[in-house]
C-alpha cells in the first residue's frame, strides 16, 4: 500500500526516519467479571519540526499514516494482552469447574451417602434400644 500511495518513498526514507516518535500512552484497567483488563485510552506522538518548503508535499500525509500505523500497533498489543488475560481467566475457571465436577461434587455425594447410612443405622439402633427398654419395663 505504501509504494502505491508514496512511490517516491524509497529514496526519501533517510529523511523521514525518526520524525515521528511515541511520547506516551494512557491506559486504564477495567474489571470484567473479575478479570482486570487493560484498556487503551490514547496514544500520543511527537513529530520533529520540519520545513514545509524543503520537504515533499506528501510528507504530511505520510507522517499521519505513520502515526496511525503506530497507534494501531499499540492497540493490537493491548488487545493481545486483553486476550491473554481472558484466556488465563478462562483456563483457571475451567480448572475450577473440573475440580468441582470431577472431584468435590462426587466426594460430597459419597460423604452424604455415608452420613445417610450412619443416621439410618443410628435410628435403627434407637428403635432396638427402645424395644429392649420397653420389654424390660414390661418384664418388671
Amino acid at each position: 500500500a505504501l509504494p502505491g500511495r508514496f512511490p517516491m518513498l524509497p529514496g526519501m526514507l533517510h529523511h523521514v526516519e525518526g520524525m515521528v516518535s511515541r511520547v506516551g500512552m494512557d491506559t486504564r484497567i477495567e474489571n470484567i467479571v473479575g478479570v482486570r483488563l487493560p484498556v487503551l485510552q490514547q496514544v500520543s506522538f511527537e513529530t520533529k519540526p520540519y520545513s514545509l518548503l524543503s520537504t515533499p508535499f506528501w510528507l504530511d500525509a505520510f507522517l499521519e499514516g505513520l502515526r496511525a500505523l503506530a497507534s494501531l500497533t499499540v492497540r493490537v498489543s493491548i488487545l493481545r494482552e486483553r486476550y491473554r488475560c481472558l484466556s488465563d481467566a478462562l483456563n483457571k475457571t475451567a480448572q475450577r469447574v473440573n475440580l468441582f465436577e470431577k472431584v468435590l461434587i462426587p466426594q460430597a455425594k459419597r460423604d452424604i451417602q455415608r452420613i445417610r447410612i450412619f443416621l439410618s443405622d443410628m435410628e435403627r439402633a434407637e428403635v432396638v434400644r427402645a424395644k429392649i427398654a420397653k420389654a424390660k419395663a414390661e418384664a418388671h
